[in-house]
Parts: C-alpha cells; structure tokens; sequence
C-alpha cells in the first residue's frame, strides 16, 4: 500500500489518477494506522484456528513495521521500516534508528533527539525546533499519549507520532 502513496502524502484510487482521491487516502491511513475493521473475522468451526498471528518478533528476523508521521504542517509520510529485532519486543528509539537507516520510501526519519536514552521524543525530523517534548504516539489506534523513546513496540504495530 505504501508504494502506491504520492509524493504529496495521498493516495490514488486507481493507477492511472495523477492527485490524491480524498477517500482513497481516508482509506489507506485507516488501514495504516490500524484503526481496526468494522467487523468481526468469521470464527473456526472446529479443528485448528483457521487465522494465525505472529505473536512476538522473532530475533534475527526482519519485520516490517508501519511509521506514521505527522508534524502538522507538511504532507503526512506514511512509511514501511524493515526491523531485525533482538528480542520479543522493542522500543520506539529501536525503532526510530532502523527507520533512519532504511525506510520506503527513504527519508522517513532523517534524524530525531535524544538520540539514545528512554525520555521523550523532543525532536523529530528536525520538529519541533527548538526540541521540546511536544510528540506523541499512538500504537495500532490506541489514545495518544507522550512519545517516549522507551515506549514498547510489538511485532506487527502501527506506529503514529504526532507533533502536538
């Protein structure tokens, strides 16, 4: 889904379209942010489960990870970052550096402050400037709340930070 996001942040309804079709891209963030479905999977009539899910990331295994990034004033990127996890679980800072190192499309996160540590987010992309805790996250949909580097990520999470 993320390849076939415009350079301005949209999303086409069909290839041929050259702007952003507003329910198009509606849709597409609604899928990326993990604002969930409107109903309920069917259920397994007996036997084995007939949906499996990855439950925790598998170390040494590269995962992709949704980041969403919105700094309120310029185009909402919306970017896939590969991540080889060394643990069941990670951290936003994990998460970040991955995305400075590689993303598509590139560029996602092209630096962010502090650079190591679990306190909050004060700097993203160069927003705000000067750095002040003023980002916060949301995970798979969840109530924002103040981006902390040490905040826990999960395998298969969306993540959306938002400068507030």
């Amino acid at each position: 889904m993320i390849s076939d996001q415009l350079e301005g942040g949209g999303f086409v309804f069909s290839p041929e379209e050259t702007e952003a079709n507003e329910y198009s891209t509606q849709d597409a963030l609604r899928a990326l942010a993990g604002a969930g479905f409107t109903a309920a999977p069917p259920k397994p009539t007996g036997g084995a489960p007939r949906f499996l899910a990855e439950t925790a990331f598998h170390v040494g295994t590269p995962s992709p990870l949704t980041l969403v990034i919105d700094n309120g004033t310029s185009a909402l990127k919306v970017c896939s970052v590969s991540f080889t996890p060394t643990a069941a679980t990670t951290t936003l800072v994990a998460v970040l550096e991955a995305a400075q190192a590689s993303s598509t499309p590139s560029a996602c996160v092209t630096g962010f402050a502090p650079a190591t540590g679990k306190g909050s987010l004060t700097q993203l992309n160069g927003n705000p400037s000067p750095p002040e805790a003023k980002w916060d996250i949301s995970i798979d949909g969840a109530k924002e709340k103040e981006a902390k580097l040490s905040s826990k990520i999960e395998v298969g999470d969306t993540i959306s930070l938002q400068l507030h």
